[in-house]
């Protein structure tokens, strides 16, 4: 029995990391799953904008922009708003997701096509 009385530090020295590693890991899913759903809301946004005002880039970057900066809470960075128009609108939004993990680095991208609305005056 001499010989165990520090095979317990020794497990928890093994142990603890591994079991740190995999909750930081949850955690970063996690994260990363909020930073999709974002990006992909903020798609939308920026679709349901351009199809109003489809050569108006400007402003559907700056709606883009505004929707991640209030629902992503600073853990989602916006790095590429791509416009591309014709009958439909594709908006394509591209970001980082804030990582916890030094060695994992995550980019997001979402794609949402819609039809361009067009309005004429009543005769």
């Amino acid at each position: 029995m001499k010989n165990q009385q520090g095979s317990t530090t020794a497990e928890a020295v093994l142990v603890v990391p591994i079991f740190m590693l995999i909750i930081f890991i949850i955690i970063q899913i996690g994260m990363f799953v909020h930073g999709y759903e974002v990006i992909q809301a903020s798609a939308v946004e920026g679709a349901q904008t351009a199809s109003i005002s489809p050569t108006d880039d400007s402003n559907v970057s700056a709606s883009v922009a505004r929707f991640i900066e209030k629902r992503g809470g600073g853990d989602v960075g916006l790095t590429k708003v791509g416009i591309t128009s014709g009958n439909f609108v594709t908006v394509t939004v591209s970001g980082m997701c804030k990582s916890i993990l030094p060695f994992w680095s995550i980019s997001l991208s979402a794609s949402v096509s819609e039809n361009v609305n067009r309005f004429r005056a009543s005769q």
